[in-house]
């Protein structure tokens, strides 16, 4: 039996939309941050420094996730 998950297209779909997140919370830091945090408290906002690490998280996740898919190391 082959375990081997290279060029499996499920695996590229998955990390695909893992990236695509990924990229969303780095364009909407502040909504990541709502979905993550936000809701559980009333008439909180989120501070300069976890804006900043959610979108440095979202941009680093994005890069590996897509050289992932396009150099196919899985």
């Amino acid at each position: 039996m082959d375990m081997n998950i290279k060029g499996e297209p499920g695996v590229a779909i998955f990390l695909g939309i893992i990236a695509l997140i990924a990229v969303l919370a780095a364009i909407f830091p502040e909504y990541a941050w709502w979905l993550s945090t936000g809701w559980k408290y009333k008439d909180l906002e989120p501070t300069d420094a976890n804006i900043i690490s959610i979108r440095v998280t979202g941009i680093i996740i994005a890069l590996i996730l897509v050289g992932t898919i396009i150099f196919g190391v899985f």
